[in-house]
């Protein structure tokens, strides 16, 4: 028996013994009677002993009972509140997909996952750029013709000279000083390729004599047309975890948190195993979407989007140093 049982049991009774004595006493019995001294054997410390276990085994089991209720409350209220969570992060997920569903509608793209924008919809830098051009033969010709109207023999011979030089500056020249940047132009040569099925033209090019995984090899084809290979801006690779290696060497290496330039390499990890599956360029970047061209998808060259800080986004790299 516990030792600490055992004097608690002690304890009590020699507490009951006394109790039942100092009642014989103010009732007159002077004398203990045979029943006294029995009742008082019965009271000794083994037997209160098993009495206080059974009787307090018992309230321990209620007590248990009553703690295992209480337990099964509190799961219950925990997998209510669970749920409510869960219901929450749902509504919250379908106002964030509704709201990418109103910007994609609003662009005219179709609304769906990864979806892929008409091919033939051209970008605001194009329609700017042939809005200017025409502005620029309009202008052009109304000076010529007003030159006409109010010149002379020399007049005449300047329009000659200057009309075809006009047309020729508003047709080929550009809209911004100096050069088109690197990056644009890597862009517009990967937008020309959209629509392009099986890639036979890059993975022959980077030097393949049968169909490969061809997404690294078209962004190296493009670098190469824009002259980014020959000045060492990019590196000419057919494995996307070589790209990333060498942006990450050259200190040009971004993750997937910024908002990514037109013209950066943006790179995938479709599985999250922290290898990269698949690479493209960034046309843009707006309204929470980055817009891509993507070589080898589904073996084709398309244009995709997805939402900015995707998980399946590894990060960018930048041909800018």
């Amino acid at each position: 028996m516990d030792k600490r049982k055992l004097r608690y049991a002690r304890k009590k009774t020699k507490e009951r013994i006394l109790w039942q004595r100092s009642r014989r006493a103010s009732q007159g019995s002077g004398q203990d009677s045979p029943q006294t001294q029995q009742e008082e054997k019965q009271v000794s410390p083994e037997n209160y002993a098993e009495q206080y276990i059974e009787r307090y085994t018992k309230a321990y089991a209620k007590r248990a009972r009553l703690q295992g209720k209480r337990l099964l409350v509190r799961q219950r209220e925990n997998r209510g509140r669970q749920a409510q969570v869960q219901r929450q992060n749902l509504q919250a997920q379908r106002k964030k997909q509704a709201y990418i569903s109103s910007v994609l509608q609003e662009k005219g793209f179709v609304d769906r996952k990864y979806g892929i924008p008409p091919l033939n919809r051209k970008g605001k830098a194009e329609g700017s750029s042939g809005v200017k051009t025409a502005s620029r033969i309009a202008r052009g010709t109304k000076r010529a013709i007003s030159t006409l109207l109010t010149g002379g023999s020399i007049l005449l011979v300047l329009l000659a000279v200057l009309l075809p030089l006009c047309g020729a500056a508003a047709i080929f020249g550009s809209d911004a000083e100096g050069e088109i940047p690197s990056d644009d132009m890597l862009v517009a040569i990967a937008r020309s390729q959209t629509g392009n099925e099986g890639g036979e033209t890059y993975w022959r090019w980077y030097g393949f004599s049968s169909h490969v995984d061809w997404c690294a090899v078209f962004v190296s084809w493009c670098a190469e047309q824009v002259g980014l290979l020959d000045d060492g801006s990019m590196p000419k690779f057919a494995v996307c975890d070589d790209g990333i290696r060498w942006f990450v060497e050259k200190g040009r290496w971004f993750n997937r948190n910024i908002s990514p330039e037109p013209g950066m390499i943006i790179f995938f990890d479709w599985n999250g195993d922290g290898r990269a599956d698949h690479v493209g360029i960034v046309e843009r970047c707006e309204d929470g979407l980055v817009y891509t061209v993507e070589g080898n998808s589904n073996d084709v060259c398309m244009k995709k989007w997805y939402a900015a800080g995707d998980k399946v986004i590894m990060g960018y790299g930048s041909s800018i140093a």
